[in-house]
This record gives structure tokens, sequence and C-alpha cells, in this order.
């Protein structure tokens, strides 16, 4: 649902974003966070498990959806539109966000433990695929 609240998180993660990489379009990447965010990002489940294990899987979820945000901002960045491989890739990488910060998102704070480099790995097939 469109409101102040979501508006207010996709001037968030813009500046983030435009923080990281100046020469990024700030209104082209403001879209880019809006249609995200209104496609059900940043709706992160609350994590089951000990105290313990929530905490560290907490902060091993973050660093892995930050370090897919990243590369799907740097590949935004240099993307060729020429390219429909490329495009393809930030599209694969954007369902793989969607998958990883979802609504389908895994809640159990072990798998997150167990499957810590997972985004890493996903990464890495997708730019080896596209």
């Amino acid at each position: 649902m469109f409101s102040s609240k979501l508006i207010k998180e996709a001037h968030k993660m813009t500046k983030e974003i435009k923080s990281q990489f100046p020469e990024v379009n700030y209104k082209f990447q403001f879209g880019l966070c809006m249609v995200y965010l209104l496609k059900g990002g940043k709706t992160l489940k609350e994590l089951t498990g000990s105290e313990k294990q929530i905490a560290w899987a907490t902060k091993i979820r973050e660093r892995n959806i930050k370090k897919l945000e990243t590369e799907i901002a740097d590949l935004t960045r240099r993307m060729n539109q020429d390219s429909p491989m490329f495009a393809t890739l930030v599209e694969k990488l954007n369902d793989g966000l969607k998958e990883f910060a979802g609504e389908t998102a895994p809640t159990d704070s072990k798998w997150w433990i167990e499957n810590k480099g997972v985004v890493a790995e996903f990464i890495q097939r997708m730019k080896a695929k596209y």
C-alpha cells in the first residue's frame, strides 16, 4: 500500500545507495526503491529460535540482504541498456532479494546461521549464468 511511511523508507534506501554510489541518478534509484517496496520488499518476518540464535541470525540476514541490495545497485548503475542478459541478471538478483527478504523468506534462525554464505553463492551462480 502506498503511504508516507513507504515513501520515507524509499528515500532512506535511496540516500544510502546514493552515498555508496554517487553517480547513481537519485530519481531513478528512488523509483526502483519504491517499486521494490511496493512489491513487498522490507517485510522481514521475525526469526524463531533461542535468543542468541535470533541475535546472530538477524545480523547474518541483514548482512546478506544488504550484500544483495548493494550488488543490485552496483549492477544497475553499470547496466548497459542494450544488453538483455545484463538486464536479466539484475531481474534475477531482484527475484533473489524477494526470496531472501520477502514473505517466503526463511524465519528459522538456524537456517540463516547454517546458510550464512547463501547470498554470496547465489550472486556468483547468477553472474556465471547471465
